[in-house]
């Protein structure tokens, strides 16, 4: 492993680019400057532009998932803490699998990835101010209990701590107040009437 050069100016770094196409290339970020950061992104777009095969590795990065986007979006192929493991062992495994992240980014962007998917769990609850419009607040619980958990009148009931007949009784005020045909259309005219709402 050869060390071709060491710059702290941005033009002379892209000199040394064009004059070796080194396979890595480093980039330490500081945030001193709030210039510095613009002039990384520029610096490891040229770098792409000059040398296509030439691998950018920025460290020092922190870990916010704006910064991340943009050092992907400019064409970085490693983010490095500065922290985690040795430089060297990265640089190695940048030249084995051409990509490098941190555990720190790959944890920020899995989260960012898990919660932007359109499988992850939806939360589902009542709306308290309409719903109060409505009925009840013993209705309200019920409702509740209907939208969080289902499940038979048996099981709602004991949920509820009373017994199956007053849950009946409930849920027949409940569908004639929202005009609903049974407890499944309970949920639908709820929801079109802003009685639940999903998050």
């Amino acid at each position: 492993m050869d060390i071709l050069g060491e710059e702290d100016n941005y033009n002379n770094g892209l000199r040394l680019v064009k004059h070796h196409t080194p396979q890595i290339v480093i980039d330490y970020l500081y945030y001193e400057e709030k210039s510095t950061f613009q002039n990384t992104l520029n610096f490891i777009s040229e770098t792409k532009n000059i040398s296509k095969n030439t691998k950018v590795l920025t460290v020092n990065v922190i870990d916010q998932k704006e910064v991340v986007h943009q050092l992907l979006e400019a064409g970085v192929d490693g983010i490095y803490d500065g922290k985690t493991g040795s430089l060297i062992d990265v640089i190695k495994k940048m030249q084995k699998y051409k990509i490098y992240l941190s555990n720190l980014y790959q944890s920020l962007l899995l989260n960012e990835i898990k919660k932007a998917s359109p499988f992850r769990k939806k939360t589902i609850r009542v709306n308290k101010p309409i719903a109060k419009l409505y009925l009840s607040k013993r209705e309200i619980e019920v409702l509740e209990k209907l939208v969080s958990v289902g499940g038979n009148n048996d099981i709602l009931a004991e949920k509820l701590y009373i017994s199956p007949t007053t849950l009946k009784t409930h849920i027949s005020n409940i569908m004639i107040k929202l005009n609903a045909e049974n407890r499944t259309h309970i949920i639908t005219t709820a929801f079109n009437n802003g009685l639940i709402i999903v998050e």
